[in-house]
């Protein structure tokens, strides 16, 4: 007669592993696969992410999946305001992902405070997008 013997090790036990919201994000991770050259700036995006979330709510961060919506853009010219609804012709479909987000990975928009931008047109809680990967400049 064979018997079988069990180990003691490996296998699932109950309260073993990491307990759930235990991780740095305080939610559930996932183990994936990144090119090499890309581990230093998902790295830092991530920290980067953290500690904004940590000292602001109103910070938001692009979709990792955007829904792809086309926008009109008429060829027609106005000097302020919506084009004429007799205007039917449409130039374009524009999608504000790739016009407004070239890098996802150091991209997060932020609503501005304060008034000291209103001479760039920036105003009180609008909501800017911002590349971290370009480097800011005065002007």
């Amino acid at each position: 007669m064979t018997e079988t013997i069990q180990s003691k090790r490996g296998g699932s036990r109950p309260g073993a592993g990491r307990k759930k919201g235990s991780s740095v994000y305080g939610e559930t991770t996932k183990a994936i696969r990144v090119p090499e050259s890309m581990v230093p700036e998902v790295k830092s995006m991530l920290s980067f992410r953290k500690q904004f979330f940590e000292n602001s709510s109103d910070i938001y961060f692009p979709s990792v999946t955007p829904s792809h919506v086309e926008i009109p853009l008429f060829s027609g010219k106005v000097a302020a305001g919506f084009p004429s609804p007799a205007d039917d012709y449409i130039e374009k479909t524009l999608d504000l992902n790739d016009l407004l987000i070239q890098k996802p990975a150091a991209t997060f928009f932020v609503r501005a405070e304060g008034e000291s931008m209103l001479g760039a047109g920036i105003h009180p809680n609008d909501i800017l997008v911002v590349d971290r990967s370009i480097e800011a400049v005065v002007g």
